[in-house]
């Protein structure tokens, strides 16, 4: 069969099997992807095992101190001085049961003993005279016929700002002294030319220096026209020195400026400003590093005066800015400090005051130290006040003239003589007023925490800068809840971001009156606007229950933005700030409380937070909602001693004056409406606080108009100041100036004004059901007691009322912790909770990014 040749059949057009080119790229960029997740899956679990050994150490850490502590504990269960501390505790209950009468009059020789310890024999006379006067006057009161009460309605007025600084205008002669140690000498006169604007003269007085000392100063004095030198061949001590210098000047202002210290910025100016402010100060100190009871922030290390380093960072410089920064935060209800003694380091002396009193004291001082302290209590003998310009700051290097020892054995001997020319108690006095003085106390803790806040701002800019925040406050009136929004969005706006307030419209006039001083941009509208208007925005928060129904649906943003940057494309992120469970405010069956109870979970995406454990516990156990803890905080810089108006601080302990006369000042805030704030066990309590101490308590409330149908219902026989409704501003006058404030609520998800009462300077007492444990210590800086017990809560108030030490003690350390929870930290938490996601996942962008390239 012959070959048969064929044609092969004609191919198709078969597509390429090579994948496209963007394929390739979506599974090169998926396997990055999962690079990076399981780079991150490997991070976390090296992170977990490094966290767990570290728990395994721990662990064995706390056994071993456990053994240790076990075998401590049967070696003094079994001692002779354990068997001897129990029969005496035996003896103690039996002779003096606890809460009984005889357990009162122990206390109270206890603290008749102390006060003999500490203000002598003549202090403790005066407080019994005081203590039996009004104790006279309450059992009178009692007994009397036809008892009319006194009640009376009080308005809390604002004081004037404390005006901005003004350079000086008179002339000042700042009188320097000078023996020996040339580098610190250069070092002040340098700042002095510097940073101290005319007029003013320099005074050197040369104290016998040796020659290196000596020639400069010739060379100083001759370069600068307003200088004029003095000399002393011999040495004669400070307080001739300081004398001579007194006699030769005129100026209507004088400063004895010691050689070792360095100025800074404006200082003059600040002294000035402070003397000036009441025609009656004569004299006027700054606050320094070490300064005795001026010293900043802390007062003492060891049984020394603390020297307070520089924080790292600063300079002398920045860190007198900040402290003048942080003075003038809180000018509204601010005054200067008065003072029983100022240290003579830096002292501004009226030349009327000379005038009057003459110069230091050179038979009984003449070897030094104890001069200015005589001084000061000779001018207050005529009448003049001291003060403490606290926006001042000059730096001290501790006198070098002197040893460590030398100026030890000089302290002593002056203490000496003080003690013997002004009696005990009065000295007693002015140490205990420097050094637990309430306003000094406040700036003491407020300048221990601001380098933190420094850096939490510095923080909250890198992280957040830029972004635009949307707060939905619907308030009619002054309340904790808005204030602290305020605050907080005040503290963001120093951290670089844009904070706007949304109110109704209906509330526009009420909100205008109960907030004058509003920072915050704000806008009103209707509760459909409020959807509209939060679009622009990164965030939108709702404070209320019912604000959770107008956050802006997810979505892209639409609207027009009110500031130059505009909300995400994905819409604001949606945050509930649950200041409380809103539900416990009403009837299980109202239909509130259904609102309330559902509107934790009313949104997708919902990020809540609140600020205390017990409210997280609280709102997760009703809805499964668990909330982000921010933490507690108040507006620090308001809530402050008042120097005024605080008695500790207007010595009345001076020769002439009787501290026992003073009233102790008791504060409530009374909510007739809101059963859970026991308005009427309040009222009862004071009630029988006020029959029971007569003058010696003076009472005042305040949250309640006296036009209120619910205030009429209450106990109202005996005497009171009603205060009525107050600004937060005058909320923050009114607690600066009283010695105890009392909260008797059912519960408190927070307390917020018992904490704003603690920075004021106040002893609290709190509820012990709620979130107050975030911040109050029983006993240590409040008490804290079960409200369901009436005689439980009256108990604490008399105890307050009756020991001296424990009020002031408690005050003092709450002072110190309020400060602690500055709003920078809350404000910083609250961001962190809105924002962290969408800082992580434009990280990861920028990462990916980075990756391809």
């Amino acid at each position: 069969m012959p070959n048969q040749e064929t044609e092969p059949a004609p191919t198709e057009n078969v597509p390429s099997p090579q994948p496209h080119q963007d394929e390739i790229d979506a599974l090169r960029t998926a396997a990055r992807q999962q690079d990076m997740r399981q780079a991150q899956l490997t991070h976390l679990a090296l992170s977990l095992e490094k966290k767990w050994q570290a728990a395994q150490q721990d662990a064995q850490l706390w056994e071993t101190k456990y053994h240790t502590e076990l075998g401590e504990w049967e070696s003094l269960r079994n001692s002779p001085g354990l068997v001897v501390l129990r029969l005496l505790q035996r003896l103690r209950a039996r002779l003096v049961p606890p809460r009984s009468r005889r357990e009162g009059l122990l206390r109270m020789g206890a603290s008749w003993l102390r006060i003999a310890q500490e203000r002598g024999i003549s202090g403790l006379i005066t407080h019994l005279r005081g203590e039996a006067r009004w104790r006279w006057r309450a059992v009178a009161r009692r007994m009397g016929s036809n008892r009319r009460y006194r009640n009376q309605i009080i308005e809390i007025d604002l004081p004037a700002a404390r005006p901005p600084l003004q350079p000086h205008q008179q002339t000042v002669e700042i009188i320097v002294c000078v023996h020996d140690a040339l580098e610190d000498v250069q070092r002040c006169l340098d700042s002095v030319l510097r940073h101290t604007a005319q007029p003013y003269a320099l005074l050197l007085v040369d104290d016998g220096s040796n020659p290196p000392t000596r020639d400069f100063l010739n060379e100083f004095a001759q370069e600068h026209g307003h200088v004029t030198l003095l000399r002393n061949d011999q040495a004669t001590g400070y307080t001739y020195a300081a004398n001579r210098g007194l006699r030769h000047s005129s100026a209507p202002f004088v400063v004895l400026l010691n050689s070792d210290t360095v100025v800074t910025p404006r200082w003059l100016d600040r002294l000035v400003a402070g003397l000036e402010s009441n025609p009656a100060n004569g004299l006027a100190g700054p606050l320094s590093n070490t300064a005795s009871y001026q010293s900043v922030p802390m007062l003492s290390r060891g049984d020394d005066w603390a020297e307070n380093a520089l924080p790292p960072g600063y300079d002398i410089d920045r860190w007198a800015v900040e402290l003048a920064q942080q003075a003038n935060r809180h000018q509204a209800n601010h005054h200067y400090p008065t003072m029983p003694l100022l240290n003579g380091f830096c002292l501004l002396i009226r030349r009327a005051v000379i005038d009057a009193i003459g110069y230091f004291d050179e038979d009984a001082f003449g070897a030094g130290y104890g001069e200015e302290n005589d001084y000061c209590l000779r001018a207050r003998a005529a009448d003049w006040r001291l003060v403490l310009a606290d926006d001042a700051y000059v730096y001290h290097a501790q006198s070098r003239s002197y040893s460590h020892s030398r100026r030890r054995e000089l302290s002593e001997r002056a203490g000496t003589i003080l003690t013997e020319r002004y009696g005990r108690s009065t000295i007693a006095a002015a140490e205990d007023a420097m050094r637990a003085g309430l306003p000094l106390l406040g700036i003491r803790a407020r300048a221990g925490i601001m380098v933190q806040r420094a850096a939490l701002i510095e923080q909250g800019r890198q992280r957040f800068a830029g972004k635009r925040l949307l707060f939905l406050l619907p308030v009619d009136a002054p309340g904790g809840g808005a204030n602290v929004v305020i605050a907080e969005a005040k503290a963001m706006q120093a951290m670089g971001v844009e904070v706007h307030l949304f109110n109704l419209t209906k509330n526009r006039e009420l909100f205008a009156a109960a907030y004058p001083r509003n920072p915050l941009p704000i806008h009103f509208g209707t509760s459909a606007q409020a959807e509209e208007m939060g679009r622009p925005f990164h965030a939108v928060v709702a404070t209320w229950y019912e604000s959770v129904d107008w956050l802006p649906a997810s979505g892209p943003a639409s609207g027009p933005a009110s500031g130059p940057a505009s909300g995400p494309a994905s819409g604001p992120t949606p945050g509930y700030y649950a200041q409380d469970y809103e539900a416990h405010f009403f009837a299980e069956e109202s239909v509130e409380h259904g609102q309330a109870r559902a509107s934790y979970s009313a949104r997708p995406n919902l990020r809540c937070f609140t600020k205390t454990e017990w409210n997280r516990r609280e709102i997760q156990a009703y809805t499964g909602v668990d909330c982000a803890v921010i933490g507690p905080s108040i507006d620090i810089d308001l809530f402050h001693p008042v120097p005024h108006a605080t008695a500790n601080v207007e010595i009345a302990h001076f020769p002439g004056t009787d501290p026992a006369s003073a009233p102790i000042r008791v504060t409530a805030m009374i909510r007739p409406n809101s059963p859970r704030r026991s308005p009427r066990l309040t009222m009862e309590l004071l009630r029988r606080l006020s029959r029971h101490y007569g003058e010696r308590v003076e009472i005042t409330i305040f949250g309640v108009s006296p036009a209120d149908p619910g205030f009429a219902d209450l106990p109202q026989d005996f005497d009171w100041r009603l205060a009525g409704l107050l600004q937060t501003e005058q909320v923050a006058l009114l607690l600066g100036g009283v010695d105890i404030f009392i909260d008797f609520s059912i519960w408190q998800a927070l307390g917020l004004t018992a904490l704003e009462a603690m920075a004021a300077g106040c002893a609290v007492i709190v509820p012990a059901a709620g979130g107050a444990d975030s911040f109050a210590r029983h006993g240590e800086n409040a008490l804290v007691v079960d409200t369901a017990s009436g005689e439980e809560c009256w108990r604490a108030l008399r105890n307050l009322v009756d020991d001296e030490f424990l009020r002031k003690r408690l005050a003092a350390n709450a002072i110190t912790d309020a400060c602690a929870f500055y709003p920078e930290k809350a404000a910083f938490n609250i961001l962190d909770c809105l924002f962290a996601e969408q800082n992580n996942e434009q990280s990861d962008k920028q990462n990916k990014q980075k990756a391809e390239s």
